[in-house]
């Protein structure tokens, strides 16, 4: 089995007193052991000031976690590779060591300042999450009521020119559904939205519609469905066979080359019912079979899809 995960974030826990995420530690969700069994190929690791701390605050625990990552590839004695382009994740993809591709989940971190991407790319950095769910100088995010939902302001905009000079990869993730649309419209493909789910099935303001799936595969795009159950079933427990029915959705609607998966282990507080963290995703193969999906697909979303993104969003080098 290959895997490549478009979206964890195990850095939060990389910071916490008394974990290590090369040896293993049970109070994550996903570490390097059982990214090795897993066949993982690599993982986008975000950094995200999800509780809104207050001015550089914000700024200060996303650069604490992105120094943590960049610690632990210190310490891996090469089975960690921090990706900085395509050059590093073709070694990845090869099967080499897992790649870490670091992301900042939310652009509010920034504190409006355009010119501190500059700074994010120094340290390695290639992906950026437009927003997080409330709205931030750039953007609105999803949880923008529709008379809220502003889009893109002009700044956000400025923001987008600077990320394409740098190279660094836009999430969409988190945006509102005017967001979305506004930065679809200026982005360059392969467009991402790292984890979510599928709004046909539950309806949700952090899932696709189908209107928007389709517009997300015109453009060149990639989904990573999330495995965190409230994005996936209104009550109750989600089971593998949950995530197997909104990869099947994404790919009858957008294509199986426009599906992967960005499971948020370790930014959930919740998992399906018959897994317990990374290792439990072995199970996802058969559910994806049975959800109807041929051998090539499955291949596609568990790893080759994402693969194929990754290296096109990177720059050279």
């Amino acid at each position: 089995m290959a895997w490549i995960d478009l979206h964890i974030d195990s850095l939060r826990r990389a910071v916490e007193p008394g974990v290590d995420l090369l040896a293993g530690s049970a109070r994550a969700q996903a570490d390097l052991p059982r990214l090795r069994a897993a066949g993982a190929r690599g993982a986008i690791w975000a950094a995200c000031d999800d509780v809104y701390l207050e001015g550089p605050e914000s700024l200060a625990f996303v650069l604490r976690m992105l120094a943590a990552g960049r610690d632990l590839v210190e310490r891996a004695g090469g089975e960690l590779l921090l990706v900085r382009s395509r050059a590093d994740w073709e070694r990845c993809r090869a099967g080499g060591p897992v790649g870490m591709i670091l992301a900042v989940e939310g652009a509010h971190s920034l504190l409006g300042c355009v010119e501190g991407l500059a700074a994010l790319h120094a340290l390695g950095v290639r992906v950026l999450t437009l927003t997080w769910n409330q709205a931030n100088p750039f953007a609105s995010g999803c949880g923008a009521t529709p008379g809220e939902d502003r889009g893109l302001t002009p700044l956000g905009a400025e923001l987008l020119v600077r990320a394409r000079e740098l190279g660094l990869w836009i999430d969409l993730a988190h945006a509102s559904p005017r967001t979305l649309a506004d930065a679809m419209a200026l982005l360059p493909p392969p467009i991402l939205v790292s984890h979510a789910g599928c709004a046909a099935l539950r309806p949700h303001r952090r899932n696709l519609t189908d209107d928007q799936l389709r517009a997300l595969a015109a453009a060149g795009g990639l989904v990573g469905i999330t495995i965190y159950p409230p994005f996936l079933v209104a009550e109750g427990g989600a089971t593998v066979a949950t995530v197997a029915a909104h990869v099947a959705h994404a790919a009858r609607v957008a294509g199986p080359g426009a599906v992967a998966m960005g499971t948020d282990l370790d930014g959930i507080t919740l998992l399906p019912t018959d897994v317990r963290g990374l290792e439990g995703l072995d199970r996802l193969r058969g559910a994806l079979a049975a959800a109807g999906l041929a051998e090539e697909e499955i291949e596609g979303v568990m790893w080759r899809n994402a693969a194929r993104a990754i290296a096109a969003a990177l720059p050279e080098g």
